[in-house]
């Protein structure tokens, strides 16, 4: 049963709600009692306030404090002015307004019911958006941003001699291959995307080619979830210091635990190694658990071809440069 707060100060709406759902405090009748009891209550799933309380903090400020109290809470609002709360409100996910002088007992358990609803929705797509993809042959690059993943992604593109699609899975606001490659002088058949059945559209359509995805850190969790788990090889880049060590980690620790990926799914490769760098003995005995691929040193090069033309890189890449990427594409593509 799903955990609610009320802030109406009606008791008698509260009570009758209580009949139907878990209420976790009396009904609270000033808008600052809203995140005192959040503060006691972190696994509240619902709040339902009424914006016209008594109290001095803002809509805005008391919205944007429950949210980073409990991220994915739902906020319903009571209110006689509709059309001016979604204006100040339509930045934020997961808030219902409900227009009423008076409120209705059936309309507002109407309202907590479609809440439900949709949440029990989403994890029904959920569960069939999962292994959406039959002997595709996926490899993802992965890692902490500013590892080199983009740039990586698309050397691996161009080298491997098959067939291949690139596709950059990230928010619209951060697409870098797009920025990249848009335009008419690199023959690369890449797609920038962050809708899952748009994804799945793309890959089922190019049938005996190698998907390579750039998996990007802001990329919704559903969408990530499922790539991840239909993937051939995860591969996560890491740089060879202190703090790349401790992001890739944190990487591996999430696939491992939260979407439940498989060890021998994920493989590791080392990039923008330097004379600074940590040994890769050393990496090799942290991540004893996982395979490393190669040792990918740094090029300052990338920079020049990201700006101009980035088909020109297969031409200057130095012979030993272009060894080590085919080492990994031999056994991997």
């Amino acid at each position: 049963m799903k955990k609610i707060i009320t802030a109406l100060d009606n008791s008698e709406i509260n009570q009758a709600l209580a009949d139907n759902y878990e209420i976790v405090c009396k009904d609270i009748s000033y808008k600052e009692g809203i995140l005192e009891q959040i503060e006691q209550n972190k696994k509240v799933d619902i709040v339902i306030f009424d914006e016209r309380l008594d109290g001095e903090i803002e809509l805005n400020s008391l919205i944007k404090k429950i949210k980073e109290k409990i991220k994915k809470i739902e906020i319903i609002i009571i209110t006689e002015n509709k059309k001016e709360i979604v204006e100040n409100t339509k930045r934020y996910k997961r808030i219902k307004i409900y227009e009423a002088k008076k409120i209705k007992i059936k309309k507002l358990i109407n309202l907590i019911n479609e809440v439900e609803e949709k949440k029990e929705d989403k994890k029904e797509v959920k569960k069939e958006q999962l292994n959406f993809v039959d002997n595709k042959n996926i490899i993802i690059f992965s890692g902490a941003r500013g590892v080199g993943k983009t740039i990586t992604s698309m050397i691996f593109s161009i080298l491997t001699k098959k067939e291949n699609i690139l596709i950059e899975i990230n928010e619209e606001e951060n697409y870098d291959i797009k920025i990249i490659l848009n335009n008419k002088r690199n023959k690369i058949d890449f797609y920038s995307e962050n809708n899952l059945n748009k994804i799945k559209s793309i890959i089922n359509k190019k049938e005996n080619k190698n998907i390579i995805i750039d998996l990007g850190n802001q990329t919704k969790d559903e969408v990530k979830e499922s790539i991840l788990k239909n993937s051939k090889k995860i591969i996560i880049l890491l740089e060879p210091n202190i703090i790349g060590i401790k992001n890739c980690k944190k990487i591996i620790n999430k696939y491992l635990e939260k979407y439940k990926i498989e060890k021998n799914n994920i493989y590791l490769l080392i990039n923008k190694k330097n004379q600074n760098s940590i040994d890769k003995k050393i990496i090799k005995n942290i991540f004893r658990d996982f395979k490393i691929l190669e040792e990918i040193k740094y090029n300052y090069k990338y920079d020049k071809y990201m700006n101009n033309e980035f088909r020109n890189i297969k031409i200057s890449m130095s012979k030993k440069e272009k060894e080590k990427f085919n080492h990994i594409i031999k056994g991997n593509f």
